[in-house]
């Protein structure tokens, strides 16, 4: 009960501070979502919507807002508004269950506006630290927790996310922490502070060992990519090199054989049940979007138990992938983010899905380049924008083998990423910044 009202008179604080900074609302909208704090309230707290009320006051502290940031097109901003409505579409148009459908609309159309406020209501570097820093404070502090209990029982506890959130599958947390690892990189660059670069170490070391302790092959894979593409890039590699080793050795010393049994089977993915378990939920994702190329079947219908019995009987139309009939009745998750917007909402979907990752992909790239050689007020541009692009290749690599593409996290990068791209076109126009040839 104590914890509640400590939490309590907290949060109302922040609620105040929040009407007078909507980029603190934001940012503690998205921390709650990611954090989810009732899990540690056991009282009357529980029962509180805090991702509501923090929602509400950002949305009446961005109106009331006497010096609001001007409103620049963006093409990314463009399509991920094109996709909600696209969404919305299929939700009208769904052959699933419409009560099942529009709930997934709903949370979709809140993350959504998450993004949209990120994108209306932060520019500055401090605003963009602020949000940066909620993510090591939601997924990287229960990385940490997780991490040392798994280092605490020589191994033996098996890591998972927060308990009823979207993140509680071990597959699922694995895939935010390799994305949520180039953040923790970006705010070590950019600290001055000496015991926040130690604990930003700290922070980066255990989550790389709570990636390995989840199991999850596809996080191992991320991992692989997100250490790879970073050694590459960097211009300290044997620092880099020095680093990981190090992390991998302690890792190793607590790895059973029965990770070591799970990593091998990535080299014999087709003879394991979990993989072709995959497969089948693939083609039978894909069958749906063939189907209806437009519109696909609307949120989750590719999991429902009679799409498979009706889907499996065309699997000889994928027969370029031999894959055995499902064994049973059940319907399975997409397992994939690609496989999971194209059943749900078709091919168009999976285009403008794309589309997003893609633009704001190719312009972080643009950021990264303009600004890398410019001074300290304005590297850390360069510093971010690189660090965004790995966090979506590190989503784009795990994600493919997890339904995760309504995962708050990745929505608020795209917020972040367009933000970033937003402010620094605004010192191009003033001639800070040379404009690309």
């Amino acid at each position: 009960m104590m914890r509640d009202i400590v939490f309590l008179i907290f949060s109302t604080y922040l609620m105040y501070l929040s009407f007078k900074k909507p980029y603190v609302a934001i940012s503690l909208w998205l921390w709650v979502g990611l954090f989810v704090p009732v899990y540690w309230l056991y009282g009357f707290a529980q029962n509180i919507s805090f991702n509501s009320i923090f929602a509400f006051t950002a949305l009446i502290g961005y109106l009331f807002q006497s010096n609001k940031k001007k409103f620049s097109f963006n093409f990314s901003f463009f399509w991920v508004i094109c996709f909600w409505i696209h969404t919305t579409l299929t939700s009208v148009l769904t052959i699933g269950v419409p009560d099942l459908v529009w709930d997934e609309w709903i949370k979709l159309t809140k993350i959504i506006l998450l993004t949209v406020m990120i994108f209306l209501c932060i520019r500055e570097k401090h605003e963009l630290e602020l949000i940066c820093w909620i993510t090591i404070l939601s997924i990287g502090f229960y990385g940490s927790v997780e991490s040392l209990k798994f280092i605490l029982t020589g191994g033996a506890h098996k890591i998972v996310g927060p308990q009823g959130h979207l993140l509680s599958d071990n597959n699922h947390f694995a895939v935010a922490l390799c994305m949520l690892i180039p953040l923790v990189v970006f705010l070590l660059q950019v600290s001055r502070s000496k015991w926040l670069k130690i604990s930003l170490i700290g922070v980066l070391c255990l989550c790389t060992v709570a990636v390995l302790g989840t199991h999850s092959r596809g996080g191992f894979i991320g991992l692989l990519v997100v250490g790879g593409y970073y050694w590459f890039k960097s211009n300290h590699k044997f620092i880099v090199t020095s680093g990981i080793l190090i992390v991998v050795g302690i890792a190793a010393l607590y790895l059973s054989q029965d990770w070591y049994n799970r990593m091998n089977t990535i080299e014999s993915a087709t003879e394991d049940s979990s993989f072709v378990t995959r497969l089948n939920s693939w083609k039978v994702h894909t069958l749906l979007a063939m189907d209806r190329p437009l519109l696909g079947g609307g949120f989750k219908t590719g999991s429902y138990s009679y799409i498979w019995q009706e889907k499996a009987q065309d699997f000889d139309k994928l027969d370029f992938i031999e894959t055995p009939l499902p064994s049973d009745d059940a319907g399975w998750a997409a397992h994939s983010i690609y496989f999971q917007v194209l059943g749900d909402h078709g091919v168009l979907g999976l285009i403008i899905y794309l589309t997003i990752m893609a633009t704001c992909f190719l312009k972080l790239a643009w950021v990264a380049r303009e600004t890398q050689h410019l001074g300290e007020e304005h590297r850390w541009r360069s510093e971010l924008a690189r660090m965004l692009q790995l966090s979506m290749i590190a989503y784009g690599t795990a994600g493919a083998a997890v339904s995760l593409a309504y995962l708050e996290f990745f929505w608020a990068l795209v917020g972040i990423s367009i933000s970033l791209i937003v402010s620094t076109q605004r010192f191009v126009i003033k001639g800070v910044i040379r404009v690309p040839n």
